[in-house]
């Protein structure tokens, strides 16, 4: 049986686009840096590559999930044309919010983050290691969840000329907060980072 894989997990607003509050950010404004960083990944060979998103748009009845998985289509043609190797394995989002507009997606559900479970269905369905892998995001409800199952979270600061960016103290704060009740090195287990590339330090 072939061996787990470590796989990288990015959050979409706020690590691959800006995260401005609009119902699709313009994929045009991924930024170049990020590309690089997907296609060096992709070409060492060792990383399976995943996009997890909370997209509660649909529960609210903004959008409709064909209109979301054709804005996927459209982002990762975007990245792909900047470079051939820049390509996810899946892209999982969770389209539920317990305040939902629509009563179809009105749940207390597993695949929400600070919860795991697009994680989880990702290992599972890709035969992952996750406690190899690193999640990137910008929140604390992305620390939570690769805190839950063991991965390293990454705290992104990017600039894409707009963003109101966390400061460390505020991020260190909120985490510590909302996880005072686990290990103390479930608390330090993630990084920050202000550039894509930086990633690659910590791999």
């Amino acid at each position: 049986m072939r061996s787990p894989s470590p796989a990288i997990f990015f959050d979409k607003d706020g690590v691959l686009v800006p995260d401005e509050g609009t119902l699709l950010p313009q994929s045009e404004f991924v930024l170049e840096e990020m590309v690089e960083l997907l296609s060096r990944l992709r070409c060492s060979g060792v990383w399976k590559l995943f996009v997890v998103t909370n997209q509660a748009v649909i529960a609210r009845g903004l959008i409709t999930p064909q209109e979301l998985q054709q804005y996927f289509t459209r982002l990762q043609s975007t990245i792909l044309k900047r470079s051939a190797h820049a390509y996810f394995d899946k892209i999982y989002y969770c389209p539920h919010h317990p305040h939902a507009n629509l009563p179809e997606y009105r749940v207390l559900c597993e695949c929400r983050k600070p919860k795991a479970g697009m994680l989880t269905m990702a290992a599972e369905e890709f035969n992952l290691d996750l406690k190899r892998s690193y999640l990137l995001g910008d929140r604390v409800s992305d620390v939570v969840a690769a805190n839950l199952v063991g991965c390293k979270a990454i705290l992104c600061r990017f600039d894409f000329g707009t963003k109101r960016v966390v400061s460390p103290e505020e991020l260190m704060k909120m985490v510590v907060t909302d996880l005072s009740e686990r290990e103390e090195k479930d608390k330090r287990a993630f990084a920050t980072i202000e550039t894509p590339l930086q990633l690659l330090k910590y791999l």
